[in-house]
């Protein structure tokens, strides 16, 4: 995030995520402004803009037996139109991310099927 606003926002959406996972901004001179486990599902928070500049935000994922999925916006405040079309992309995002695990299932279900009985020809 490039900004010379005062504020800075980030809303972040985890779907299929059980877990701890922890995020991090750092600031354009590698400062670290904002440091914190977050809790899933959904964060939603404003931070104060130190340097004029690129902003980097940094999701940690404390498991390595979990695939960490998130919809994440994060710019200047005043960039968001307003909190309802946020929300609404947030959810659009969580229906998205959950059609395509519910996809993933149903293909390794079936790849499953087809090792049973030795059918191999669609693996690749």
């Amino acid at each position: 995030m490039s900004s010379n606003a005062s504020e800075g926002v980030y809303r972040i959406s985890f779907p299929l995520f059980e877990g701890k996972p922890s995020l991090k901004i750092v600031n354009p001179i590698n400062q670290t402004i904002v440091e914190r486990p977050i809790e899933p599902p959904l964060v939603n928070e404003v931070f104060t803009i130190t340097e004029s500049g690129y902003y980097t935000l940094i999701i940690t994922n404390p498991s390595s037996d979990a695939t960490l999925e998130a919809t994440i916006l994060f710019g200047e405040r005043e960039s968001f139109a307003t909190p309802e079309l946020v929300s609404n992309l947030v959810y659009v995002g969580i229906i998205a991310t959950i059609a395509g695990a519910v996809i993933t299932v149903l293909d390794r279900r079936r790849t499953s099927k087809m090792k049973q009985f030795g059918d191999t020809s669609d693996l690749v």
